[in-house]
């Protein structure tokens, strides 16, 4: 029971962190300069979110990780993410180039938005697109939101 006591808690924070990394991307794909805050909760997203995604599918996928601690008890959230990619099943790009790949392994995509995150973080001005991580934070906010716990 602790352990779901602990992603209960926690759910509710990385869904408040999807949604202002949502705004923030949003911000950036008008073209809008960002400020050094937004920048951080970027990376922040990036090191709570995806990095440990990338860890849970590389361990998923056979490959040896350094440090396992505390990732067995968030396995859910891996769940979830995969459940969030639906959102790219009807892009061409995704179908055929991603989804379609013999040697699809699920950690790559994370490490692509990972990338994406840490160069958008560190451009001044806006040099690449922030979509797909925006779709990929807005469809896993989804994903996690039910779960919050209802007071009553």
């Amino acid at each position: 029971m602790p352990n779901e006591f602990a992603e209960r808690g926690i759910l509710p924070r990385l869904s408040m962190l999807c949604n202002k990394i949502v705004l923030i991307l949003l911000k950036y794909n008008e073209g809008k300069e960002l400020s050094k805050k937004e920048k951080e909760a970027l990376l922040r997203g990036k090191d709570l979110i995806l990095d440990k995604l990338t860890k849970f599918a590389e361990l998923i996928e056979g490959d040896k990780i350094k440090d396992e601690s505390g990732l067995w008890e968030r396995m859910k959230l891996y769940g979830y993410a995969l459940a969030a990619l639906h959102i790219f099943k009807d892009n061409s790009y995704f179908e055929t180039v991603i989804f379609n790949s013999s040697g699809l392994k699920i950690s790559n995509f994370f490490k692509v938005l990972s990338r994406a995150i840490d160069n958008i973080s560190t451009c001044k001005e806006p040099i690449c697109s922030g979509w797909m991580p925006m779709k990929f934070f807005e469809s896993f906010e989804k994903q996690i939101r039910p779960h919050r716990i209802l007071f009553r």
